[in-house]
């Protein structure tokens, strides 16, 4: 199965990318005839938007390496410089080491500093396609597939991480004092950050700033993380514990003080399903090998 021929055939043809949603369920009537498992296909095209997303990620990789290099050999003094103008060499190195600096700290999910950086589908197409995808776009597509799998299951209803034996893990531990000390493998804190930038539309940017417009995502994103089988991802705490915790690390994030967030009922937030969007990205990390034991 041409999992990214489908993608691109959805995206590129003006019927399909307005009905994409549905053009993607289409596509999977077809595979179904074919003995494709639903999971099976539906993995197979994330797995090209995911694709997308590292072909990006390496961009803002191979920028950081060059800003870095540019960086050292100026510190170093080891930076030509061909038209100095007006300025010493001095002001000229300072500039340069100012202007990395600047340009490193700030990342995002599309770019580095004032770079931002696309998906050239004429690299990716052999020349076949002459297109320069945003990361909007990117999430367009990324949706479209999921809002297909939601419609093709109800995922409110199928438990996608079964407790094993009905065994409950209790764990008694010392309160924690920084937000990655909840969880039982501190390598998985980032993976499981990823999934609030994931969203549609993003909680988080890449520098853990708050973003969103619905503070009800974090209890949701919580729950599933500790409701995570076989073994949880973080350790089972009091909410207020959790608020402490989520508005030291999410910059602006302001949960009330009595921790009411993780009471209230949140009518849009299951309308829009997205505990289910939640629970089918780290399923995805998981499958894929991003989370650690």
């Amino acid at each position: 199965m041409d999992y990214f021929e489908i993608v691109i055939k959805g995206f590129f043809r003006n019927n399909n990318r307005k009905y994409l949603k549905q053009y993607f369920l289409r596509e999977f009537k077809k595979a179904e005839r074919e003995y494709y498992h639903i999971d099976e296909f539906f993995d197979g095209l994330l797995s090209v938007v995911a694709n997308f997303k590292d072909n990006l990620q390496q961009q803002i990789i191979d920028r950081k390496k060059e800003l870095n290099l540019i960086l050292d050999a100026a510190i170093n003094g080891e930076l030509k410089y061909t038209d100095l103008k007006s300025e010493t060499l001095k002001q000229k190195r300072l500039e340069t080491i100012e202007f990395c600096e600047k340009e490193l700290v700030k990342e995002r999910v599309n770019g580095l500093g004032s770079e931002t950086f696309y998906v050239n589908f004429f690299y990716l197409t052999n020349g076949k396609i002459s297109y320069l995808m945003r990361y909007e776009e990117i999430q367009e597509i990324r949706q479209a597939i999921l809002n297909a799998l939601l419609e093709l299951k109800d995922l409110d209803k199928i438990d996608l991480f079964p407790k094993e034996n009905n065994e409950i893990i209790k764990v008694k531990e010392v309160l924690p004092n920084t937000f990655e000390e909840l969880f039982f493998n501190p390598d998985n804190v980032e993976p499981c950050l990823n999934i609030l930038r994931e969203l549609q539309p993003p909680v988080i940017d890449a520098m853990n700033n708050y973003i969103g417009k619905a503070k009800g995502v974090f209890p949701l994103w919580i729950k599933v993380l500790k409701n995570h089988s076989p073994t949880p991802l973080i350790k089972h705490f009091k909410d207020t514990l959790y608020k402490d915790l989520l508005n030291k690390k999410i910059k602006g994030l302001k949960l009330s003080k009595d921790a009411s967030e993780f009471r209230k009922q949140y009518k849009r937030l299951e309308k829009n399903k997205v505990e289910s969007e939640i629970k089918i990205i780290l399923s995805q990390y998981s499958q894929s090998g991003k989370l650690g034991n």
